[in-house]
């Protein structure tokens, strides 16, 4: 995921929501923008620990929330879905 023109943003929300194997799986995070304009994250279908990814197949229903907080208050929400 890479995200741009952030100069305008105090706060960003993601979130990734899936379906596999009857489960609900996902990942969440913020990115509080410093200096820089754009941010790149690495979103996996899938679980790693201590260096090993285990990566989900089947997925169905796959969602990208991104709620942006601006600098003058405002909230900006984008939803996307996903083909896998």
């Amino acid at each position: 995921m890479s995200l741009s023109n952030l100069s305008a943003a105090k706060k960003v929300d993601y979130l990734l929501s899936y379906n596999t194997r009857g489960m609900t799986q996902g990942a969440a995070g913020t990115i509080i923008p410093a200096a820089e304009d754009s941010s790149s994250h690495e979103l996996l279908f899938g679980t790693c620990s201590k260096g090993i990814c285990r990566y989900d197949a089947g997925i169905t229903n796959a969602r990208l929330t991104i709620t942006s907080i601006l600098a003058n208050g405002s909230k900006v929400i984008k939803r996307y879905k996903i083909r896998v």
